[in-house]
């Protein structure tokens, strides 16, 4: 009984080496992409439904399943010019420019591969938070000789994140990999005057897809 129990053992622990092995020790990514308002219900309306994304990360093994991903993330978000003049109202002919939104996010996430490691294809989710930091470009307005200018504000909110995915390997250097993620950023208007007509103290919501390459470290 001692010897069945030492052998059941040893091949747990073998087993799991194994699948250890096959799992990389760090997976580096490069990821491009768009990403869309979805609140408050301004954003979404007044600026652009698909924006740019970029961002980079790594993995680093924790077991064979589980990865702690650190990423920094690159979004830009342009003023849909003809809604944001309609939403203020104006009587007289204006033309505008600026308003453009960026918003800079670094994130920790803990990464789950939904399949043992040896595979292709690794579909996967994750979860976690970080923090960003949200720049509004002024809104530049002109009316014949005149013009006026809505100052643009800046904030650095706390964020929370989570996601899916599905990585396809190509080798053992090389991947392709797909990214859905959802931000929520815990976000206050009160004070900017570019979100006019926002809430006190609604949070920012949106929604990223991207492609990207990974790079292997075995």
């Amino acid at each position: 009984m001692k010897r069945i129990f030492i052998l059941s053992f040893a091949s747990v622990v073998f087993s799991t080496n194994v699948l250890a092995q096959n799992a990389p020790t760090g997976v580096a990514l490069l990821k491009f992409g768009v990403v869309s308002p979805n609140l408050p219900r301004q954003f979404s309306e007044r600026w652009k439904k698909v924006g740019f994304n970029a961002g980079v990360g790594m993995d680093f093994r924790l077991t064979s399943r589980f990865f702690l991903r650190g990423e920094v993330d690159f979004d830009a978000f342009a003023l849909d010019r003809e809604k944001y003049l309609k939403s203020l109202r104006l009587i007289e002919e204006w033309t505008i420019n600026n308003g453009n939104a960026i918003f800079l996010t670094a994130a920790i996430n803990v990464k789950m591969n939904l399949l043992k490691a040896g595979g292709r294809l690794s579909p996967y989710l994750f979860a976690g938070g970080g923090i960003s930091h949200f720049v509004f470009d002024d809104v530049n307005l002109k009316t014949g000789g005149r013009g006026a200018t809505i100052e643009g504000e800046s904030l650095i909110p706390y964020i929370a994140n989570a996601g899916c995915g599905l990585l396809l390997k190509l080798n053992n250097e090389l991947g392709l990999l797909l990214d859905a993620k959802y931000t929520l950023a815990f976000t206050s208007f009160e004070k900017m005057r570019v979100f006019a007509g926002f809430g006190a103290k609604e949070n920012t919501q949106y929604l990223t897809l991207t492609v990207g390459i990974c790079f292997f470290d075995y």
